[in-house]
């Protein structure tokens, strides 16, 4: 309670009839992000079976609440945000959260991708933080959904699949990236989704040339060079 909620916090206490809801919005999340085509505001069709709204809402109104509702992270400080999000007098939808927070969706989705993205990467993380949960640790309490790589599964990420259900338990074996070579990453994007590559540089070269094609309106966000 009122701390950066862990893998290990989860392990310590198991599912509780407490934190069972949580644990269910968890999954969801794993669901949402691992799986193509995704979106945050409609479940498209070929999404994962456990994909849908209630994760991927979750997610994303869990960080509103951290980053707008509670900067300054205090227990409970974002009772009153949410409070006037779902006030009778407020405006519904998106348009609610523009005059709450004075910023209109693109650019709040455009937040959001982006701490999602710098999240398990040991790089300095966005102005607005999640910091409720520590998602690369708190998603991997599952044996089921366990896709390969972690939080945020990046499409490129290779490896061998795990298996936390033999004795001994087997670890996986993953890599979010890819090098860079020539090669297409080619697939759908659902309603307000996302596709997050990641490529490193295998050390020779004077860099990389990448091209992107997509069907309009989409938005590519490079988050970080390293």
């Amino acid at each position: 309670t009122n701390a950066l909620v862990s893998r290990t916090a989860i392990a310590t206490s198991g599912i509780t009839e407490n934190n069972y809801g949580m644990a269910i919005n968890l999954a969801r999340t794993v669901w949402f992000l691992s799986s193509q085509p995704n979106g945050l505001v409609i479940t498209p069709d070929g999404a994962a079976d456990g994909s849908s709204i209630y994760g991927s809402g979750w997610l994303f109104e869990r960080w509103l609440g951290d980053s707008y509702g509670n900067p300054n992270h205090t227990p409970q400080g974002d009772s009153a945000f949410f409070r006037a999000l779902t006030d009778s007098s407020a405006a519904p939808g998106t348009i609610g959260l523009a005059n709450k927070i004075g910023k209109g969706y693109d650019a709040l989705l455009t937040e959001f991708y982006t701490e999602i993205m710098l999240r398990g990467t040991g790089t300095p993380t966005t102005e607005r933080p999640f910091a409720t949960y520590d998602f690369p640790s708190v998603t991997e309490i599952f044996c089921d959904p366990n896709p390969l790589g972690v939080f945020p599964w990046p499409v490129t990420t290779t490896g061998t699949v795990g298996d936390c259900s033999s004795s001994p338990r087997i670890d996986e074996d993953s890599s979010p990236a890819a090098f860079f070579v020539t090669k297409d990453y080619k697939g759908p994007i659902g309603n307000g989704g996302i596709r997050i590559h990641e490529f490193v540089s295998n050390g020779t070269g004077t860099g990389a040339q990448i091209r992107v094609d997509m069907t309009p309106p989409g938005k590519v966000l490079v988050v970080r060079l390293r």
